[in-house]
């Protein structure tokens, strides 16, 4: 059975809150403690909450049935319409049979286990302006509408490039268009820092959030001195600016 201070965790006082509001506070809730929290207490949280929702659904559905002599009135009643409902909720919450649980939890797990977390502490590699921006443009070489993967800043020939966020350095070297890049991968994410004049890091080394790791140029496919900041979660490059 669900506890009371579960119970207060996931609905608080009001049981009459609806779904999407019970929702979103069992998120806010977990959000809270996220930075913490395990696979295993996000399961159970998700379970409890499907528990209860069953439960919930039982109480209402058992004011229209017809009460029978064993449990008409009296403290009995209360005693064992809890514990039926309550061992039939946990029960067909085990076996998710409404799905609930199981699209809570991924939706929890995801936010609570991936590196979005990390990145919501990134750092912008470099200060500058911004003279391209994430998704479609004009290419300022071939004048073609294409999609730009990334954000590009416009730096001093030498300026050092800082990692956005700590990992390891998967690639260090040259790439057709980019010039000089190195690319460090974090969990499931990989930034891109292109066009560099100096690498200072070598494939396989380990660097620090906020290290020197490059400094800007003017290689490859580039028309002015600028660093391209790509950000690539699971191979699919996404808005770097989602991670501030």
């Amino acid at each position: 059975m669900i506890s009371k201070n579960m119970l207060t965790e996931l609905i608080g006082k009001d049981k009459t809150m609806s779904y999407s509001t019970t929702k979103a506070t069992v998120h806010s809730e977990i959000g809270k403690h996220k930075s913490s929290a395990k696979d295993e207490k996000i399961k159970k949280v998700a379970k409890d909450f499907e528990s209860l929702l069953i439960g919930e659904i039982f109480k209402v559905m058992r004011k229209s049935i017809h009460k029978t002599e064993l449990t008409k009135g009296g403290f009995g009643e209360d005693i064992f319409e809890s514990m039926l409902d309550g061992e039939m909720s946990k029960n067909l919450a085990q076996r998710d049979m409404l799905g609930i649980s199981k699209m809570l939890e991924k939706e929890l797990l995801g936010k609570a286990n991936n590196t979005i977390q990390k990145s919501r502490n990134s750092i912008l590699p470099a200060i500058g302006r911004i003279t391209s921006k994430f998704g479609m443009r004009e290419h300022p070489i071939t004048h073609k509408l294409s999609h730009h993967d990334g954000v590009d800043i416009a730096l001093k020939e030498g300026t050092p490039i800082k990692a956005s966020l700590g990992g390891k350095v998967v690639f260090s070297g040259k790439q057709n268009g980019y010039g000089n890049v190195i690319i460090v991968k974090n969990g499931e994410y990989e930034m891109v820092y292109a066009h560099c004049s100096k690498l200072l890091f070598n494939k396989g080394d380990n660097v620090k959030k906020g290290e020197k790791i490059a400094l800007s140029g003017n290689t490859g496919r580039s028309t002015g001195p600028h660093l391209h900041f790509e950000v690539r979660h699971k191979g699919k490059a996404i808005d770097p600016f989602s991670l501030f």
